[in-house]
């Protein structure tokens, strides 16, 4: 089931980061978090990104999402400048472009299982004939059709993330950004949600920017990357074996 999308320019990558910086003040003092960070995601790429605590993994994915300014560099989503463009113009194109998956879920209690996957579509006016057929086919391959109407309260923390993977996906983003996804969750249903959230990308075309202090999820993506200093370095891509080195894979 699918839902009207933009269309796409596969003649240009999905996504380019090019010297992206982003300093921040702190009595005075500056602080430097992003120093001249690069980056390119190919159509239908998945990739990791690893880092100390503190190293600028959740700023740069707001940046790259355009939910924070930055003052130097630039960010192209599939060859559209984000820097200038008005709130309004911004908003639905991120709304387009992206979907979210966060540690914390950030469910409405108020709304059952369904109206949240709906709540995507409905922000950004998307509410069609076949929107409510597609939300329901997503909770389907989540393995969660038989709680549509369920309140979130009484879901588990598994199922709120598949709650939340579904809702990420309700717009057909090409870029999931995934923060930290299963931070809250115990390891054998993080394993789970992690191989769900994997597996449904693919199958639904869209790319996956992870931020993960896991090496063997950060090992399931086709490259991985160390932000440190402030810089993103490429630690793996698919026809290399080099490893993160154990100081980097801890912690946040």
């Amino acid at each position: 089931m699918s839902i009207s999308q933009p269309d796409f320019d596969h003649d240009v990558p999905l996504l380019e980061v090019t010297n992206l910086r982003k300093t921040f003040h702190d009595s005075g003092r500056a602080i430097h978090v992003l120093n001249g960070v690069n980056l390119t995601v190919p159509n239908g790429k998945n990739i990791s990104i690893c880092g100390q605590s503190g190293s600028g993994k959740s700023t740069f994915l707001n940046l790259i999402s355009g939910l924070e300014s930055h003052e130097e560099g630039s960010i192209r989503w599939n060859g559209l400048e984000i820097m200038g463009l008005n709130e309004g113009r911004l908003t639905r194109e991120r709304g387009r472009f992206f979907g979210f998956i966060f540690q914390a879920y950030y469910l409405v209690p108020e709304i059952n299982v369904v109206e949240n996957v709906l709540l995507a579509a409905r922000l950004l006016g998307r509410l069609r004939q076949n929107t409510r057929d597609r939300a329901v086919s997503l909770l389907e391959q989540v393995g969660l059709k038989d709680r549509m109407r369920y309140p979130v309260q009484k879901l588990s923390g598994g199922e709120r993330q598949r709650v939340a993977v579904a809702r990420a996906l309700m717009n057909e983003p090409k870029v999931i950004l995934a923060d930290e996804p299963t931070g809250n969750l115990d390891e054998n249903t993080a394993s789970e949600v992690m191989d769900l959230i994997v597996g449904i990308c693919r199958k639904q075309g869209s790319s996956l920017i992870l931020v993960t202090h896991n090496p063997v999820f950060a090992r399931k993506m086709d490259q991985e990357y160390l932000l440190h200093e402030g810089v993103l370095n490429v630690v793996r891509d698919s026809e290399s074996a080099q490893m993160i080195p154990p100081e980097f894979q801890t912690g946040d």
